[in-house]
Formats: structure tokens, sequence, C-alpha cells
């Protein structure tokens, strides 16, 4: 029976280590149906709401979504589709941030595509957010731009990754690395 009101909300993921807790195989997420929650119309100063394509709302720092549009601008010459972008409070096992691109999920704003930052990265400074939301943006080139496994931190990921490095002045990565897999960050250090 239908609940009105009702959505679908994911509840597992896959993460470059691993499955976590109730993943399905082949990266695909399962589901369950949940009730809609009311959400606040105000919002906090600095703070966008944003409703994402599942139907719960976000809030968002403004200065995260200005940080992509000029991340996206200045490294995939404005080709990336702003995706939802979620903060959250809790750290997340052993991630900083994670990217989710579903295309056989259907909602009515079309494919769910996300990226997740924890609170804990936007509290390091916008140095360090933006080479998090680099690397997760780099997942949804792979995905979109490219259709392929946007999973992965194998070739096509290294080769975008280096390739803005080279305009940064990074040393390159090697395909399925923990230098890969920690980029740019591990790059930057000594």
């Amino acid at each position: 029976m239908a609940v009105p009101g009702a959505r679908w909300e994911p509840y597992a993921c896959r993460d470059s280590r691993g499955w976590h807790r109730n993943a399905l195989p082949q990266g695909r997420l399962r589901l369950r149906r949940v009730a809609r929650k009311r959400h606040c119309s105000a919002t906090a100063a600095g703070h966008a709401t944003e409703e994402c394509a599942l139907g719960h709302t976000n809030d968002t720092p403004l200065w995260v979504l200005s940080l992509f549009d000029d991340l996206n601008s200045a490294h995939f010459n404005g080709q990336l589709q702003r995706p939802v972008i979620i903060t959250q409070a809790g750290a997340m096992q052993r991630k900083n941030a994670w990217y989710v691109h579903t295309p056989h999920i259907k909602t009515p704003r079309g494919p769910l595509i996300a990226i997740g930052i924890t609170q804990e990265v936007l509290n390091k400074g916008r140095e360090y957010t933006a080479d998090t939301l680099l690397h997760e943006m780099i997942h949804h080139a792979v995905a979109t731009l490219h259709n392929e496994n946007p999973a992965s931190h194998g070739g096509r990921f290294c080769a975008i990754a280096n390739e803005i490095g080279a305009s940064l002045g990074l040393r390159t990565v090697r395909p399925d690395t923990m230098a890969a897999e920690c980029w740019p960050q591990s790059v930057r250090q000594g």
C-alpha cells in the first residue's frame, strides 16, 4: 500500500575499500521506503535549501555550492551539472566524502546523483574542502562525461586527476593505488 508523501531513500553504498552493510552487488543501492519529513522553510544565513532527487531537503553552505561552480569552470569547462551536494554532521566510516550516481533509480528530478561531504571536511577550511570536492567531481566526470564506472580510482579517474594535477603543479598518481584514492591530498603532502 502506498504511503502518501513517502519517498525512497538509499541506506547503503560502496566505497573503494568494499561494501558497506546492507549493500547489493555491482554498486546498486538498496532502498527503503520512509515517510516524508517536514522541513522548516527558513534556512540559516549563508545556507541554501536544496531538494534532492529523492525529495528531502539539505542545508548546504552557499560557499560550498559556489566552490563547486568555481572548480567546474576552472577544471571541467563548466561541463558538469551540479548534483545535489549534501553536508552531513556525522563522520562516515573511513570516508570524508562520497559520490553516488545511480541512473537506474528514476526520480522526479532524473537519476539519483549526489556528492556528500562531512562537516569535518568543511571545518578543515576552504582549501581542504576544495580538494575533497574536486576528488568527488572527478568521479562525477567519469560517470557523466565518460560514461564509465565512477566507483573506481582506475585509469580514467587518474587520467583526469593527473591532467588537473599538472595544472596545479601536483605529482602524478597511478591507477588503483592509495595515492589515487586520497588524491589530491596524497600528492600535496611532503
